[in-house]
């Protein structure tokens, strides 16, 4: 276990100063079990003396009132390692044979893996809904998924078949709580279920969703089922049917139970690493109203049912629908593979369609480099807002800008280590000859690796980089370029050419954003296990349940998400440089302050970059364009603040303030700009402000409780962690705060802090598995850079 020395102040002060932004926002590895997965919700806020309404994440000995509990994230029960509970009903006569039997508990009569596995008695009065179901992540999440049952059996042939229900407890509920999923056999076959069981092939079926009673704050399935089958209304009933409507009305915040996932012990791993955590990413979002990164343009409160079940018609006459339509039960998100394995054509436009609306692409800005020598990320010579307007010169510096616009986690999100997001950059001559590009060659090649891909690289213990979702080889998270809501991020492609005079100019420089479901590798594997034997066993249960075998050998479709094209070396271009507009028509500010924005995730020594472009979009901004005004100056005052800069940090916030009175984001960097230099006293303030204003905010709770700890009030720090352990159980910055508090107070519960804190926080490994993916490639150690460069390669 790790001492923790009586501390005061300064040792939290430290610790949140040194790196709270990724502490506190998680670990994303993506730890889920592989394959297109469900979509996420909105939980409301939670009690500060709870994990959640379900009673599993028990606090120790509480102390009513004092806030002296230490709170610690729940353990899982029967099921584990999965989290997944089945209610108990007392009083039932113990027949049954499943259920979360507790010492002293009754059996559970009624819920069973083939009542789970029952969607047909749905389908009589949903119609649309089942036949929208049928096609969707959902109902592939299991068995007759081959991407999934390969990651599956890969996992139980390293950890043992028991610990594969850390998996089953989201994707195979309906064998989970049978013990189906229990016994092994060699190379982690799955023995204890046929392949035409049609529990193998129910995924999230109709009676898991609708039949939850409870969600804890987990993740790994941390759902409870209700101990009763779902009553069905009768004919010319009406409280048979009130009865059933309010039985079957799902909580909006089910689905954090599975979109929450980490490993550990319980699963066979070594230590605990965090995992995906769409719902936690989407919570601190603008979507949300608890974006506190930035001042944003104001957009619509949306959760993630609104962006995943949209109303979709409803020609079959489904007794739910409501102006010819109903909540979609596609469930849909960027599942293009899963469409194109159905042969669902339709479905596959309407995924990519989504797909391109989610994220713009922006060739932002360049560097004239001919003076300098580097090739580091930062440049000195003359800049471009907007890159257009750049001159040809020996050597360039060209940004390209990915802004998640539309999406209200990462993008990509869910299993992040999986992803495929590639950016292609071409530049061509007057004739249409290639001069250079960079990603051309991804699309081809598994083993690619000059692209900028958008993904979370996870590696080993050698360090080396994991690609087919090995999630039982995990050791360590070794870069993340994906982007959070509302973000955004830059990449630099540095272009030589040692002879511009004799290049036939205007050159055309273009962009293109490409999205593919998973990497090749992954899709090697999932093909691979689907022609064995026991894949094609499984395929034909496939066609008997779900009508279809899905045959991931087949090639997976490619999608331009985005896409943007310039000239470089264009005399009218140079001459517009006091043009309002660009791209599409955007705003120059706007792309300016995209660029500005993106810098900012910058490591401190090339952080100043941000500086030039927020000063052009501030520039370009008229008096009476207050919001935008706020928000470039909430992005300068964070800029100063990174660099020690207090005074002018201060000075940025106070004008952003009177334009955005009140806003969380700008109290955030306030507080942010005062901790860096040590003043606590002042930074509590605006941090207490942020975290009352956002509070589904756990960074927001944390940076509070940090502050609070850092000046020795330590009462009021342990009940702000509580805040945000009640958003986040496993959050390292919340769970170490909690732990020092505790223990300066000498409250009864300090050791189970301690002992939370020592086993959820960042592993000592984690830094070495870095170090050995770097040493060991040359692109891992360029990738591990939050900006970084990459060259742009010569034609022959």
């Amino acid at each position: 276990m790790t001492a923790l020395r009586p501390m005061r102040a300064r040792s939290i002060a430290a610790f949140g100063v040194a790196g709270v932004a990724g502490v506190a926002g998680l670990i994303a590895l993506s730890a889920g079990c592989g394959g297109p997965e469900p979509q996420a919700s909105e939980i409301p806020p939670t009690s500060s003396a709870r994990l959640s309404a379900n009673a599993e994440p028990a606090m120790s000995a509480a102390v009513a009132g004092a806030g002296l509990a230490a709170v610690v994230p729940g353990e899982p029960g029967r099921f584990a390692p999965a989290h997944t509970r089945l209610a108990i009903e007392p009083g039932r006569d113990g027949t049954g044979s499943v259920g979360d039997v507790e010492p002293g508990g009754e059996g559970l009569v009624g819920i069973d893996g083939l009542h789970l596995a029952d969607s047909e008695t749905c389908a009589d009065c949903h119609p649309d809904v089942a036949a929208q179901w049928q096609g969707s992540a959902h109902a592939f999440a299991s068995l007759s998924n081959p991407i999934y049952r390969a990651s599956l059996e890969g996992f139980r042939a390293a950890e043992g078949a028991p610990a594969s229900r850390f998996c089953g407890g989201c994707h195979d509920l309906a064998l989970v709580v049978d013990g189906a999923l229990d016994p092994g056999g060699p190379g982690g076959a799955i023995t204890g279920v046929a392949a035409d069981d049609a529990r193998a092939h129910t995924g999230v079926s109709c009676r898991v969703c609708h039949g939850i009673g409870e969600v804890a704050r987990d993740g790994n399935g941390s759902i409870t089922l209700r101990p009763e089958p779902i009553p069905l209304p009768r004919e010319h009933d009406q409280a048979s049917l009130t009865r059933h409507r309010e039985a079957v009305r799902p909580r909006r915040d089910i689905c954090v139970g599975c979109h929450r996932s980490f490993l550990g012990p319980d699963n066979g791993h070594p230590y605990h690493l965090a995992g995906m955590d769409d719902f936690a990413d989407w919570e601190a979002s603008a979507f949300a109203l608890s974006g506190t990164g930035r001042v944003d343009e104001i957009v619509p409160e949306r959760d993630c049912v609104d962006c995943h079940m949209p109303p979709d018609p409803a020609p079959l006459g489904d007794i739910a629908a409501t102006d010819g339509a109903v909540a979609s039960h596609r469930f849909p998100g960027g599942h293009t593979w899963l469409a194109a394995m159905r042969g669902d054509d339709a479905e596959l436009a309407r995924v990519q369609t989504r797909l391109e609306a989610a994220v713009t692409l922006d060739i932002a800005a360049a560097v004239d480099l001919s003076q300098d020598g580097g090739v580091g990320p930062s440049a000195r010579g003359p800049r471009y807002f907007p890159a257009e307007r750049a001159p040809l010169t020996t050597a360039m510096a060209i940004d390209v800008v990915v802004r998640n616009r539309g999406v209200g986690h990462r993008f990509p999100g869910g299993v992040r280590d999986a992803q495929d997001v590639w950016i292609e950059l071409v530049v061509r001559d007057a004739r249409g000859a290639v001069v250079a590009a960079s990603g051309l060659a991804h699309e081809r090649d598994p083993g690619d690796q000059e692209a900028h891909v958008l993904r979370t690289s996870v590696a080993d213990a050698a360090g080396q980089v994991l690609l087919a979702h090995e999630t039982e080889e995990f050791r360590g998270q070794v870069s993340d370029h994906t982007v959070a809501a509302r973000d955004a991020a830059v990449v630099r492609y540095r272009l030589d050419l040692p002879a511009p005079a004799r290049v036939r100019a205007p050159l055309t420089v273009a962009a293109r954003l490409r999205h593919r479901s998973r990497t090749l590798t992954m899709q090697r594997a999932a093909c691979e296990a689907f022609e064995s034997a026991h894949g094609r066993a499984f395929a034909a249960g496939s066609r008997d349940h779900r009508e279809v075998a899905l045959d991931p050998c087949r090639p997976q479709p490619v999608t331009t998400v985005a896409a943007h094209q310039i000239q470089l070396g264009r005399e009218s271009s140079r001459s517009g440089a006091e043009a309002g507009s660009g791209q599409g028509g955007r705003p120059v500010w706007e792309r300016s302050y995209e660029h500005g924005l993106a810098w900012l995730h910058a490591t401190q020594e090339h952080v100043h970059e941000a500086r030039p472009s927020l000063e052009a979009a501030l520039a370009a901004l008229g008096d009476a364009q207050e919001r935008e005004r706020a928000m470039v100056m909430t992005a300068l005052g964070t800029l100063a603040g990174r660099q020690g800069r207090t005074e002018e940090a201060l000075m940025w916030l106070d004008r952003a303030a009177v334009l955005a009175p009140g806003h969380p984001a700008i109290a955030t960097s306030r507080g942010a700009a005062l901790a860096r230099v040590w003043r606590w006293q002042e930074a509590e303030v605006p941090l207490a402000q942020a975290a009352e204003k956002v509070p589904r905010n756990a960074r927001a709770q944390a940076l509070w409780a940090i502050a609070l700890g850092s000046l020795g009030r330590d009462r009021e720090a342990v009940v702000a962690t509580h805040a945000g352990l009640g958003l986040v159980p496993r959050d390292e910055a919340l769970l170490r705060v909690q732990a020092v508090a505790l223990q300066a107070l000498g409250a009864d519960d300090a050791a189970s802090a301690l002992s939370a804190y020592d086993r959820f926080r960042m592993p000592d490994q984690a830094l070495g598995v870095r170090f050995a993916c770097a040493a060991e490639s040359p692109a891992c150690a360029r990738e591990q850079a939050p900006v970084h460069v990459h060259q742009l390669v010569l034609a022959r």
